[in-house]
């Protein structure tokens, strides 16, 4: 039977094979694992002063965990460099946070390539191989350098930017190039797939096809399958949780007062900032109000060692205490924050007692926050949901109040509205939304995205991405062409013969088709041109190079280029060479 490899960002191993993992996702992930068996894979949350070269493994049941620490240094370009401070504010919209630093990029593909070595001796050849979120983007082209051949899916849990974002990255040619080497991506929404789809169309010449868009010669499979929650469980958690003492405080420091909800962890892209302004919209707005409602957010710590998060963190303190110093009694205080962690039981009890969810990101893949919020209230008195339309959950809650996380004083009215609406009302939108949420909970996401990489496997084996339907060959054979080298030309059958070593011996080969487009250097180690077809003219660190069909030219890495003056029928083999420089 196919075995399953996970790899994610984060990999939390269970301390018992009783213990189920925390989280939903993880449930997701387990549940996957548990049905096929298989590897998990990926970074154990520690850090290290040198790189390991074997990976950690712990068997429970059917699944093998595996994991690694991160260096120091790979923390720092790998993870808080060009992850989060990169592509995380690039697909949140939010180019003004972007901070890129050369070495972020470096760090990024490095630490992936680390990761697909310790992987590679795992591997058996009978996989389906799940990679998951932006972390990991460069993972399936790893992989194929490596000579991994099986079906690689991958799924994006944050938002897919429009192009225009995209191009405002530096280097996000050779990042849609590395999400062009999976076989399978899914997109929480089908606004997130129209975008990647456009992308890869607009920005490396794709071409749209049925069920996703193709890109010399090979079919990209793309689907829109948002991640669910399991109800179920949701629901009677929060009913046991009601009863703890925990629950029970809050309860009972309330009072009469209606409970407006927010939690989440402390982020710029969570619209925080926005969501104390409008609460204090409601309260200037509505002085029948004061007294009679409390505001409580919960901001668990994230990402402390970023300066950024640290000012978002005071300025909340900050517009609290505003609020507080405004508008409080000597009987009450309408705002309470916290910048703190609370089980997830707890949380799901305090959504419970609350009358309204306010769940108002600035932009968001999905937000599951809202999802547990419907999740966990009481059927015959549930509260009423406030819901940013920038949230990928708003696609499938429709019948919460949905609201643009911008308009503060239109936030603060749809407060107004939800703390007003009549019970059966409430129950109406509720029944609505938990129907929606039953027929896409976790079990239904996971089975769904499953499916359709199984289809893609089936794809991939009708259609192999090999030339002349060949199978690269194993080689322990190293193939010495330096830049002195460049610029030779080689005879049409020598071109050929040199792309086919390259490929044996584990290099990554595309034929491309410029059309004139700036081509940035991949994997920041230089590329070697060999004329396929046709010619052009190579634009290249102030010379121009003649390429024609067998042309040899060798592009160190990082240098920008392009191919001008080609004629209709130019194509080019590009042979991304490990190790030169």
């Amino acid at each position: 039977m196919t075995r399953l490899v996970v790899i994610s960002n984060r990999v939390t191993v269970p301390r018992s094979r009783q213990k189920p993992q925390a989280g939903g996702l993880a449930v997701a992930i387990s549940g996957a694992l548990a049905e096929y068996g298989g590897i998990w894979f990926g970074w154990d949350g520690k850090t290290c002063h040198r790189p390991p070269t074997t990976v950690h493994t712990v068997e429970n049941g059917n699944i093998v965990y595996a994991t690694t620490p991160l260096t120091q240094a790979e923390h720092g370009q790998y993870y808080a460099g060009f992850s989060n401070e990169v592509l995380w504010p690039v697909c949140h919209f939010m180019l003004g946070s972007m901070d890129f630093w050369p070495e972020y990029r470096a760090g990024y593909e490095a630490t992936n390539e680390r990761f697909a070595d310790l992987l590679l001796p795992l591997l058996q050849g009978d996989e389906l191989i799940w990679v998951h979120d932006y972390h990991l983007v460069p993972m399936a082209r790893a992989l194929r350098e490596r000579g991994v051949q099986r079906p690689i899916g991958f799924f994006l849990h944050i938002p897919f930017p429009s192009f225009g974002l995209v191009r405002a990255m530096p280097g996000w040619r050779s990042w849609l190039r590395a999400l062009a080497e999976y076989d399978l991506i899914g997109l929480q929404t089908p606004e997130d797939r129209r975008a990647l789809e456009t992308s890869l169309v607009h920005g490396l010449g794709a071409r749209f096809v049925e069920g996703g868009v193709e890109l010399e010669g090979h079919h990209v499979r793309t689907t829109a399958q948002p991640v669910g929650v399991e109800v179920d469980e949701l629901a009677g958690a929060a009913a046991r949780s009601s009863g703890t003492r925990r629950v029970q405080r809050l309860v009972q420091s309330l009072g009469p007062r209606d409970l407006i909800i927010g939690a989440e962890r402390l982020d710029y892209s969570k619209g925080l900032p926005q969501r104390f302004d409008a609460y204090e919209s409601l309260l200037a707005h509505h002085r029948e109000r004061h007294g009679k409602t409390v505001f409580m957010q919960i901001a668990s710590p994230s990402r402390e060692n970023i300066q950024e998060y640290e000012t978002l963190r005071e300025l909340l303190e900050s517009k609290a205490g505003h609020i507080n110093g405004v508008y409080a009694d000597f009987d009450w205080v309408p705002t309470r924050y916290m910048n703190k962690t609370f089980a997830r039981e707890s949380l799901l009890g305090f959504f419970r007692t609350a009358r309204v969810g306010f769940v108002t990101p600035l932009r968001d893949g999905m937000n599951l926050v809202a999802k547990e919020f419907v999740a966990a209230q009481a059927p015959d008195d549930p509260g009423a949901l406030v819901l940013s339309e920038l949230a990928g959950a708003a696609a499938e809650l429709e019948s919460a109040i949905l609201v643009n996380p911008f308009d503060t004083d239109g936030m603060g009215a749809a407060l107004e509205q939800a703390l007003s609406m009549p019970q059966e009302e409430r129950r109406e939108r509720w029944q609505h939304m938990i129907e929606v949420l039953r027929d896409n909970d976790l079990s239904a996401w996971r089975h769904r995205y499953l499916h359709d990489l199984e289809q893609a496997a089936a794809d991939r084996r009708g259609h192999p991405r090999h030339p002349e339907g060949r199978e690269p060959r194993d080689s322990s054979a190293t193939f010495h062409l330096t830049p002195e080298d460049a610029s030779r030309r080689l005879p049409g059958p020598a071109g050929e013969r040199f792309v086919e070593l390259w490929q044996d011996a584990g290099a990554s080969v595309e034929l491309y088709a410029p059309r004139g487009r700036d081509l940035q250097t991949p994997h920041a180690r230089g590329e070697f041109y060999v004329g396929a077809r046709g010619s052009a003219t190579l634009r290249c660190a102030g010379s121009e190079l003649p390429c024609e069909a067998g042309d040899l030219i060798f592009v160190p890495a990082g240098t920008a280029h392009h191919f001008v003056d080609h004629t209709d029928d130019f194509a080019v083999w590009v042979v991304f060479v490990p190790g030169a420089n």
